[in-house]
């Protein structure tokens, strides 16, 4: 998750890389559905947070306990992240479900389950030690 400035020429939010000012945490989506909990569990170790955002799919949170303000370095760590357990790399800029939000997929029917968080732990991780669990099994 990161956060991004005002467009200076419009003075509206942007979420675009040239807005970029610090990655604070990183998210693994889909774990449950299409990406194993042990394997990600095996690489980045218990999640700071865990949100089911539809039935039995769930995005693990893992906050940062410094933000990353280098746009290349926040890039790679999450292009990394992704080669490890899917082609899906968005970069930056991509959004995640909030707690007490709805899915919104007409597949859940209507009104659309809630988003609600499963755990959470007070526990910041490092982007060091996420990248150092490789060797863990």
């Amino acid at each position: 998750v990161s956060i991004f400035s005002e467009d200076p020429t419009t003075g509206k939010p942007r979420r675009s890389p040239e807005f970029f000012k610090g990655l604070y945490c990183l998210v693994v989506d889909d774990v449950g559905t299409k990406l194993d909990s042990r394997a990600v569990r095996g690489k980045l170790g218990d999640p700071t947070w865990r949100i089911e955002t539809s039935p039995g799919n769930y995005q693990w949170g893992y906050k940062l306990t410094y933000p990353i303000t280098d746009l290349s370095v926040a890039n790679g760590l999450i292009v990394a992240l992704c080669a490890a357990f899917t082609g899906d790399v968005a970069g930056v800029n991509r959004l995640v479900r909030l707690p007490n939000g709805i899915n919104g997929k007409l597949k859940y029917g209507s009104p659309s389950p809630s988003i609600y968080i499963v755990s959470r732990v007070v526990r910041p991780n490092t982007a060091s030690r996420s990248c150092d669990n490789d060797s863990r099994g």
